[in-house]
């Protein structure tokens, strides 16, 4: 996962949300892995289109949260979205400018933790809960 700083000065993660389903892009839903922390309010954004989270099923399935949200594009199964800062059909960004990644496990909406940043690795896709979008503003971060 992503972090940010934050106005404050703090460290914020960006939430990542990887999708278990494609997506279609007549969907109302998309079904994502569970732990990302995704509420109603998030704006879930893929490239630079960003829409708001109406509704979220987190109780139903073990291993899947269904959220209901159209991002109206076609979108493969195993990406990763990211939280964007506000809705927007071509000018999404990510909700804080990325500074580093977790050097470890860190699920959203936990509390605060204290957790290792790290700011130079190649990492692997299937390891980071980060999108290609927020990857590519960390200049000392690459996915192999």
């Amino acid at each position: 996962m992503a972090v940010g700083r934050h106005t404050d000065g703090k460290l914020y993660p960006i939430k990542g949300y990887r999708l278990v389903k494609a997506v279609a892009s007549a969907d109302t839903t998309i079904e994502i892995a569970k732990g990302s922390g995704v509420l109603i309010g998030d704006i879930i954004a893929t490239a630079k289109k960003g829409v708001a989270v109406t509704a979220v099923d987190t109780t139903t399935y073990t291993t899947k949260d269904v959220v209901t949200v159209t991002l109206g594009v076609d979108i493969a199964i195993g990406k990763v979205l990211y939280q964007a800062a506000a809705a927007s059909a071509s000018a999404a960004v990510p909700i804080y400018t990325p500074f580093g990644i977790l050097g470890d496990d860190c699920k959203a909406g936990e509390g605060d933790r204290r957790k290792k940043v790290v700011l130079g690795a190649i990492v692997r896709k299937e390891t980071i809960l980060a999108s290609d979008e927020v990857i590519a503003l960390l200049p000392t971060i690459q996915k192999a």
